[in-house]
């Protein structure tokens, strides 16, 4: 009950709180005129968009106002701030983590990201710079038949055969890059096209240079394993 202007009994309250009136907002306002915008100008890249007339906005985006904040600094003469010697919580890193999991499972962005780093070596993972590195256990056999560009061999040589067997014809299926001439003992000719040829698994086991055979036709020659 209403003792004052504003004053309540104690334990009572008034019939509207806590109740929002959504049935008055926006567009069911009496006192509604529609959504104005105006056309505004980004200052760092000059790229035009709308926004509401009660929000004044300088950058088009966080990535321009960070830009301009970077360059500014750099007018003074001190460093931008760097977000890779930053100490984070454990809780910062759990958030981060749980995020970029959540990101991953995404089959559009995997995609993405796949296409755009197909084809380019990625030297910044490679040896002592690779969170799996070991000491250099990995013989250099593995290394260069695991590399990107043993791999770019694969795909010129099954593209130049047009993915045919050059034995049997056979298109298609299972299919091998084979050396023509061994690669064990020919290192200057390992990552070259016209030293491989497209073969079928029955086909490259049929070989002189398959397994072990290599080793009986090179064992009494000057030439040396690598």
């Amino acid at each position: 009950m209403k003792i004052n202007s504003g004053w309540f009994k104690k334990g009572e309250a008034s019939w509207n709180k806590n109740k929002p009136f959504i049935k008055i907002r926006g567009k069911n306002h009496w006192n509604y005129k529609g959504i104005k915008d105006k056309e505004q100008k980004c200052q760092f890249c000059g790229k035009s968009f709308r926004e509401l007339n009660s929000i004044v906005r300088k950058y088009c985006s966080k990535n321009c106002f960070n830009q301009t904040i970077s360059e500014h600094l750099k007018k003074i003469g001190l460093k931008p701030p760097s977000q890779k010697n930053k100490i984070m919580s454990k809780k910062q890193k759990n958030k981060i983590s749980i995020a970029n999991k959540i990101a991953y499972q995404n089959p559009e962005l995997r995609k993405a990201i796949s296409k755009r780093l197909l084809g380019k070596p990625q030297f910044h993972q490679r040896g002592e710079k690779c969170n799996f590195w070991k000491g250099g256990v990995s013989k250099i056999n593995g290394d260069i038949r695991f590399s990107l560009e043993y791999k770019n061999w694969r795909r010129a040589v099954f593209q130049r055969d047009n993915y045919t067997c050059q034995n049997c014809n056979q298109k298609g299926g299972y299919l091998e890059a084979d050396h023509i001439k061994p690669f064990a003992y020919f290192s200057e000719l390992r990552l070259e096209v016209s030293n491989g040829r497209t073969l079928c698994k029955p086909c490259h086991r049929k070989t002189n240079t398959f397994g072990e055979r290599v080793k009986k036709l090179y064992e009494n020659t000057n030439y040396k394993t690598l």
